[in-house]
């Protein structure tokens, strides 16, 4: 090598200790292999953590009675410290615990990949391009040798430990996920670059429509063993190996790790796998098929979601792409495409689509793995079409075969996920490398970085632990204080603890004096939640008509009213009963411009990000206003309905009276129907409900007023383009323009999840 190598470690087996006995982490932490079923008949089997898929259970019945599982979770992958200055480097290799519920390993904040090892990153002086990387490989292995060797013995042997409630554990550690994407995933498994990591495929049957047998650790040692060369003798090693399918690597790492195959520890994650791929290939065929300027159009024609890009010069120029940036463009592409290529071509994108995001679902049972490889069928029968329709092109001619690695990855999801569980994603291990790796170089002279990265993650290591014990400590003391404080008080004990002002305040107040209505509230798992302060504090009736272009709203109030008396159920629709004089018992509204919504997950109870919605009035930006939809609930009722929000509002009651709708946001909606689609309510090629403004006779869109509390989510719609999108919209006018839609349930995984499971 050009300059000295050098290895800097730490003991594996006590990071993963400090991880098993963080005193965060006592309550998120499986040790016991299970099974979830759906039915009592224990047929439909439900796979989400590591400890409920099938290897662990096969693990299990190799260890002593009693003993049990810490799965060892790796990640590495180089990443650049300086870009412009030195052009500098690390290659950080990431430990986790497998046992640690995944809804905790997703959680930035929770710090649960630990840095074990900074690998080094030679320069070797060979002249031949291909023996530098075999040795590098070479190298990489023995650095893995060293490093995870403590791991081996353990998973061997078995090592005590204690939990975080002081429980003595016999422990075996097998390496349970190593998160890396596909060439990474080569150099691991020690087989060549065009040979599947998981499989026994090579790249002239990446294309199979069938999974073929899985590439196992017995299989690779056995046909290193057919390899008669010397591995001394780097060029005739390297050509040997190659006949063989094989890297070149003489000894990986894992032949001694007890427990432990490639073809399981490989674990598939989105970032890598899909979302590359969807860029790499899905977006190029649309490029190619409906044509960039075109597509860069119906792109820069989509009206903004808070949260998410807006693509105003289209997508086909697009540098730097990030998975932010992919996820961003795969959640519009069915909807946009949608018209303008054949029904075929969008059938197999949609196919693609709908196994990338059910695949990423936290929990799958075994008819959600049924509904993925019936995607991945789908794909495979129709993918012809992408090549007919001149849609795979490099950089001189046409490609006519399906020579796609990822692609032949998707075959390994579905056992992946029966043998390893779901949820596994590098999006945590690449934030990681900012904490242990960006961080501390920054705080270092730019010099020498590796043994300064070590030193700052020491520091900081024990910082936090003193920080962490002192913590425990007084909340410790706290408790034990407060506890001789309620026997003391007596009865005072259970009464509300007041600890802020606004608490304070609001318990001394009178009744009837608590400000209404309240600007946050929750129904059912939904949250809603306004500003304090209104945009319009007070707009009379007619002002408010005229500003946001509603001409109907003194009779849509009417027929509110009158709703509210006959205490009748608030539809959107039908004859309007009221005139357009009608007589109300306010005169004024105060107008919010957008609100809040948040949920909690499909699959768990974890709250999801706050989503906005618009509901804002014309401008000169926006010279039809900008209104997002949502689906309501009438009643409470199971049926759910979607609409267009154009105001959200609070009618002001005459000052000292406090009638039966004082206490309510109201919000004036257009309504959307659903066209059926051949007796069905998806149309079945995009898998998609196309929508269609409903209007009265007049030819005016019809709307009405309904209470704020029965909204459920936001949506987002995509107009339907047709062949060709008018050149005439833009992105602020295109919704106002169009009266059919497609909603759009790539949106969001949730909401992919809420319509089509």
């Amino acid at each position: 090598t050009k300059s000295v190598v050098c290895l800097f470690w730490r003991d594996p087996v006590g990071c993963l200790e400090a991880l098993f006995l963080h005193p965060l982490f006592h309550d998120k932490l499986n040790l016991v292999p299970h099974r979830i079923y759906h039915t009592a008949e224990n047929i439909v089997h439900v796979y989400s953590e590591w400890m409920t898929g099938d290897v662990t259970w096969n693990m299990q019945s190799q260890l002593p009675q009693g003993a049990t599982l810490l799965g060892v979770m790796l990640s590495s992958d180089k990443t650049n410290i300086s870009a412009l200055v030195g052009n500098r480097s690390a290659h950080p290799l990431l430990l986790s615990l497998a046992n640690i519920h995944m809804s905790t390993h997703l959680k930035l904040s929770s710090n649960a990949f630990l840095l074990t090892a900074l690998l080094p990153i030679p320069k070797f002086i060979h002249k031949n391009k291909h023996m530098r990387g075999l040795l590098t490989d070479w190298l990489i292995h023995e650095s893995f040798d060293i490093v995870l060797e403590p791991l081996k013995q353990a998973a061997r042997l078995g090592i005590m430990m204690n939990d975080p409630a002081r429980n003595l554990w016999l422990c075996y550690t097998p390496l349970a996920s190593y998160i890396v994407d596909t060439p990474k995933a080569c150099m691991l498994t020690a087989v060549g670059g065009k040979t599947s990591p998981i499989t026994t495929t090579m790249y002239k049957q990446f294309g199979d429509p069938f999974p073929h047998p899985p590439w196992t650790a017995a299989h690779t040692l056995e046909q290193l063993g057919s390899v008669k060369v010397l591995p001394k003798n780097l060029e005739q090693y390297f050509n040997a190996a190659q006949i063989h399918h094989l890297s070149s690597v003489d000894k990986p790492f894992w032949q001694d790790f007890p427990l432990s195959n490639p073809s399981n520890f490989l674990t598939l994650e989105p970032l890598h796998h899909w979302f590359k791929a969807f860029w790499d290939h899905n977006v190029c065929w649309c490029i190619n098929i409906v044509g960039a300027k075109e597509l860069d159009f119906r792109f820069a024609l989509l009206q903004p979601s808070t949260g998410y890009r807006h693509f105003g010069e289209g997508i086909s120029h697009l540098k730097k792409v990030t998975g932010c940036t992919h996820r961003n463009v795969q959640c519009y592409l069915i909807g946009v495409i949608a018209g303008a290529v054949p029904l075929a071509i969008v059938l197999v994108l949609r196919s693609l689509m709908d196994f990338q995001y059910l695949a990423q679902a936290p929990e799958l049972d075994d008819n959600d793995c049924n509904k993925l490889l019936s995607s991945l069928k789908s794909f495979h029968d129709n993918k012809s079409h992408i090549i007919a329709a001149s849609g795979c092109k490099g950089k001189k001619k046409k490609i006519d075969n399906w020579f796609i690695p990822k692609h032949e990855l998707l075959q390994s999801v579905v056992p992946s996920i029966c043998a390893s569980g779901a949820s596994f994603t590098a999006d945590v291990t690449k934030h990681a490398h900012i904490v242990v790796i960006k961080y501390p170089a920054r705080r270092s002279n730019n010099n020498n970085l590796d043994p300064q990265i070590c030193r700052y993650l020491d520091w900081l290591k024990k910082s936090s632990k003193f920080e962490l014990a002192t913590s425990l400590h007084e909340a410790q003391s706290g408790r034990c204080a407060n506890n001789d404080q309620s026997d003391d008080e007596g009865d005072d004990a259970s009464r509300p603890n007041a600890t802020n002002e606004a608490t304070c305040s609001l318990a001394a107040s009178a009744g009837g004096s608590v400000p209404f209505p309240l600007c946050s509230f929750s129904i059912g798992n939904t949250v809603i939640s306004l500003a304090r302060d209104p945009k319009i504090n007070q707009a009379s009736i007619d002002m408010t008509s005229e500003t946001f272009h509603i001409p109907d709203l003194q009779s849509a109030l009417g027929d509110y009213l009158h709703q509210e008396a006959e205490k009748a159920p608030h539809t959107v629709g039908g004859q309007r009963c009221s005139p357009d004089d009608i007589w109300l018992p306010f005169t004024h509204l105060a107008v919010w411009s957008t609100l809040r919504i948040q949920q909690t997950a499909f699959h768990t109870n974890n709250i999801t990000a706050p989503q906005t919605v618009f509901a804002a009035p014309p401008s000169s930006l926006w010279p039809h206003g900008q209104h997002d939809p949502v689906i309501f609930n009438v009643d409470e009722g199971k049926q759910s309905f979607c609409r267009e929000v154009q105001l959200i509002f609070h009618a002001l009651p005459p000052h000292g009276q406090r009638p039966r709708w004082h206490d309510r946001f109201l919000m004036y909606v257009h309504r959307l129907d659903i066209i059926p689609q051949d007796g069905q309510d998806c149309d079945p090629i995009t898998s998609l409900h196309i929508l269609r403004r409903a209007k009265r006779a007049s030819r005016a869109p019809l709307g009405d007023v309904i209470p704020l509390s029965r909204i459920r989510a936001p949506l987002n719609l995509i107009p339907c383009f047709g062949k060709t999108a008018n050149k005439q919209f833009s992105y602020t006018d295109s919704h106002a323009y169009s009266d059919e839609f497609y909603l759009n349930k790539y949106w969001h995984k949730e909401s992919f999840y809420v319509l089509s499971l």
